[in-house]
């Protein structure tokens, strides 16, 4: 139950993180033929309310996602690797199309916990596999001695 809330924390923070990125270099680049160029991003009263809006939301439907695909990961490598990339894409993408870094930054999210899913597990609960690509080390007692068997 922990680990659950405990990614639901990382998915409300992170898109809360992603909706104000999102939001500042959306009106970093809006042009000069917009009303609110040269404004600061958020001072217009509803802008705030919106993104919380739109953070929360985001927040708690991705959750089940980041609990599920993130189960397995430590907590602080999903928050790395999901965040670094998805902000990422949100400053270079929203630059070029603000609704491809919209839109886009949902479809890099989930790709970026699927990467977590599949290639950042951590230690815990894992097998250890071998340096040279063998079979696994064993986990635990196998109940064998060492040394060949007695015979008496």
């Amino acid at each position: 139950m922990r680990k659950a809330l405990t990614y639901l924390g990382i998915s409300m923070g992170l898109s809360f993180a992603f909706a104000t990125a999102y939001v500042v270099v959306r009106t970093l680049t809006l042009p000069k033929t917009d009303l609110a160029y040269g404004k600061a991003p958020f001072q217009d009263p509803l802008v705030l309310p919106v993104m919380a809006m739109v953070a929360g939301v985001s927040g708690i439907v991705g959750w089940p996602l980041f609990a599920a695909l993130g189960w397995h990961s430590s907590p602080a490598k999903v928050v790395t690797v999901v965040g670094l990339t998805t902000l990422l894409f949100i400053i270079v993408a929203t630059r070029i199309r603000s609704s491809v870094g919209w839109y886009g930054s949902y479809v890099v999210c989930v790709a970026a916990l699927l990467y977590c899913r599949l290639r950042c597990r951590s230690a815990l609960g894992q097998p250890a596999a071998s340096p040279n690509g063998g079979p696994a080390a064993p986990t635990g007692n196998s109940g064998v001695s060492e040394g060949p068997p007695s015979v008496s």
